[in-house]
């Protein structure tokens, strides 16, 4: 039928088809290039901005951190400390300490960087100045700032504080005496106005951007743009770009961000700091220029198409020169070339068709211009080391960063092979990546040492692939010089933990065998002298051998509380559904003798079914109730035991009406071997409660106390509802070795104890 057809038809309708399909491929083709170049500039604005963020916030952080130690270098704060820390008169301790924290509250006021300052007692972590005034007396030595501190100037990663029910930032810096021994620790909890605002500066050419931070735990650090509840610091995020973030990685991608809505994402982790910094931006304002350039473009080849249709038949003889160099064009810009420009012969519609086709080639040619010009910026300003190399490996450009690592300016490196400055240990592995390189075979992560211009090795971590059509090869190089001294001290402290674990275990040995031995005969062969002897000794004699027998009694159970303390993660049982009513009552029927005594009356509520250890959790209830009866006043104990639910678990309270705690000793009762009194007071050996610390630890709970002197203690325990169990850490053969053996040679059984104990007797009667 299309044969039949007269030319003028025939031409016409040929050349509607043509146009329609040429529109329609330029201008598919104009929106791929223009979207991927719209794509391009948007990533490499938020990957500056990221950039710039979080080279602002290590500035910052730097800097707080310089101030604090210019603070513990100064000359008062180190002098008074001194006084306070050695100094005997009460009078002029106090003194010092008023002066000490009158120079911080001035030094607070005065430069507005931290909002709360302490000073430390080096050896015990105690707060003994602070301008919070509840803060003095409390023991910090657990805590990150303090035992850094004491080494050098140190920022603990932001968290959030429960007390504050805030973010907070703590820096310690160690305080020296004038010989350089260390004194003591200043802390401080920093302002972190300057952090949100340098978060939430902004450019505002962008409607939908949003920076944040995110930390280990993928808890918010900063609030986040779209959500202006506070509560949102407490709560998890776990968007593509932070799960790449948080496994060490910088980039950019496409996703989705907190609310659920596709955005374009630059995310840079901050090792020092353990921080993850993302910069996004809504897809849907990223390609909105796009999107309306082809609503133009459709709406410019719909005119076209009109156009030509109506005059194709009259000027069909005179379009086919115009078609052809129309068609001619549009393959050249389809394969790339913009700097075309069709030729302009009339002012009809196929010159306008002409003209509207010079403009698209004029716009994206300064669209592609301006993409490479960032692609420069990004080039120069990248933390990374970028090289472009020739087929032989030699360096034919490289970024500012080779000269910042190195050492070396770029004009020194340009045209030198890239295995030249190898560490001649690792050249001939870098020879054999190289090859294979060249072969098409992509390089990732590999290691090697690279010469600086001062003498030293840097350790490199590179990433390069080769263009075969080009014949370049494109690498990235990353300076890890610090991340592997810091991999080389992890496994050196890893060997000593080794080596701890394998001490730890063969004291536990000695202490369960070789020293229970010696006191048993003590305590026999000084009974048997008593009753042998009993009328030949004055009594100065047996007030002597009861004194030695009360001691030695004493170090038998303080040498059973120490083992039953390191057993707990050792040796307990597996967890199972156990009731904590039964648990209970197990306890209270052992302690019955003591609840007779001291006519305690014990109110218990019905408790839960948790998921625990059955002895340790009848252990944990037997110790606090056996405080309750131990630390009484004179009226009989009443001791209330209840449990709430909480989202993850439950919550028990042990409440007495004893003689209650000063709350500035309220975490010290959970050291080992503490004591607030003195045994002549109250027996026992200051384990119990470290015990039950460890016990609800190993249970994946939190313990502490509420009390107030002469009013009373309550002891609460969190257990949650699947806890995992504490075990021996794997792959510690040496420390495994010696737990085995313990097991072999634990305490003998009360009957074979007794047995050995009248053997001993009879012996003695044989001697004497």
């Amino acid at each position: 039928m299309f044969s039949n057809l007269k030319l003028a038809p025939k031409l016409t309708l040929v050349f509607v088809t043509f146009a329609s399909v040429l529109l329609a491929g330029v201008g598919w083709l104009g929106y791929l290039s223009g979207r991927s170049s719209l794509q391009n500039a948007i990533s490499a604005e938020l990957a500056a901005v990221a950039l710039e963020k979080q080279a602002a916030l290590e500035s910052w952080m730097a800097q707080e951190v310089e101030v604090l130690n210019a603070l513990a270098r100064s000359q008062p704060v180190q002098t008074l400390t001194h006084q306070m820390l050695t100094g005997t008169d009460p009078a002029t301790v106090r003194e010092a300490h008023d002066q000490l924290v009158t120079e911080l509250l001035h030094w607070v006021e005065e430069a507005n960087s931290y909002q709360e300052l302490m000073v430390l007692d080096g050896s015990t972590g105690r707060v003994v100045a602070s301008t919070s005034p509840a803060e003095e007396g409390k023991f910090k030595e657990d805590r990150p700032f303090f035992r850094n501190g004491l080494q050098g100037p140190f920022l603990q990663a932001p968290y959030y504080s429960v007390s504050l029910q805030q973010l907070a930032m703590t820096a310690g810096a160690p305080i020296r005496a004038s010989d350089g021994a260390v004194l003591g620790v200043l802390a401080g909890r920093l302002n972190l106005a300057a952090m949100n605002e340098i978060l939430t500066r902004r450019s505002g050419r962008h409607a939908t951007d949003d920076v944040y931070l995110v930390n280990r735990a993928n808890f918010f650090v900063s609030q986040p743009r779209w959500i202006d509840d506070p509560a949102v610091l407490r709560r998890g995020i776990h968007t593509p770009a932070v799960q790449q973030c948080l496994a060490g990685n910088s980039g950019l991608l496409l996703g989705t961000n907190y609310l659920g809505v596709p955005v374009l994402s630059a995310y840079r982790w901050m090792p020092a700091q353990e921080l993850c910094l993302v910069a996004e931006m809504e897809q849907r304002e990223a390609y909105q220029p796009i999107w309306d350039f082809g609503h133009s473009m459709l709406l410019i080849g719909s005119i076209t198409l009109l156009a030509v249709s109506v005059i194709a038949t009259g000027l069909s003889r005179s379009l086919t020169r115009p078609i052809q160099q129309m068609q001619e064009g549009a393959v050249r810009f389809a394969q790339g070339d913009f700097s075309l420009r069709l030729p302009v012969r009339s002012r009809d519609e196929l010159g306008l068709l002409a003209q509207e086709f010079n403009r698209m080639a004029e716009a994206l040619s300064v669209q592609r211009i301006q993409w490479r010009r960032r692609a420069d910026q990004f080039f120069n300003l990248s933390l990374d080391m970028l090289a472009i190399l020739d087929f032989e490996g030699r360096f034919q450009e490289l970024n500012p960063m080779w000269s910042t690592t190195l050492g070396f300016e770029l004009e020194e490196l340009h045209g030198m092979p890239a295995h030249a400055l190898v560490h001649p240990h690792d050249r001939e592995r870098t020879l054999e990546m190289a090859k294979r390189l060249r072969q098409g075979m992509p390089l990732h992560n590999f290691e090697n040492r690279y010469l600086c211009k001062d003498g030293s090795y840097k350790w490199l971590l590179w990433s390069a692939i080769f263009d075969e059509e080009e014949r370049l090869i494109y690498a990235v190089a990353r300076d890890i010089t610090e991340r592997k001294a810091a991999e080389e001290m992890l496994q050196r402290q890893t060997e000593e933990l080794r080596r701890s674990n394998a001490d730890l275990a063969q004291f536990a040995y000695v202490a369960s065998h070789d020293l229970q031995e010696p006191l048993r005969m003590v305590t026999s062969y000084l009974q048997l002298l008593e009753r042998r002897y009993k009328d030949k000794l004055d009594e100065d004699a047996r007030e002597f051998i009861a004194y030695t027998v009360d001691g030695a009694t004493r170090m038998k159970r303080l040498i059973n509380d120490l083992l039953a303390y390191s057993r707990v993660g050792t040796r307990g049982r597996e967890f199972a559904a156990t009731d904590c009513n039964q648990a209970l009552q197990q306890a209270m029927a052992n302690l019955a003798v003591a609840i007779e005594e001291n006519q305690a009356q014990i109110i218990a509520e019905p408790l839960p079914t948790v998921w625990a250890d059955q002895a340790q959790l009848v252990q944990l209830f037997q110790n606090l109730i056996n405080n309750a009866i131990k630390f009484r006043k004179e009226e009989p104990p009443r001791i209330h035991v209840w449990a709430t639910r909480q989202p993850n678990g439950w919550r028990i309270a042990v409440q007495d009406n004893g003689i209650g705690i000063d709350p500035a000793y309220h975490e010290r009762i959970f050291v080992i071997f503490q004591r607030l009194h003195a045994k002549t007071e109250y027996p026992g050996t200051g384990i119990g409660l470290a015990l039950c610390k460890r016990i609800v630890e190993r249970h994946g709970g939190r313990i502490w106390v509420e009390s107030e002197p002469g009013q009373g203690t309550t002891f609460f325990f969190e257990l949650p509802d699947r806890p995992e169990e504490e075990e021996v850490p794997a792959g510690d053969p040496v420390a495994q070795a010696h737990l085995e053996e313990l097991a072999r040679h634990q305490p003998e059984p009360e009957s074979q104890t007794n047995g050995r104990q009248d053997s001993l007797e009879a012996r003695a009667e044989r001697l004497i």
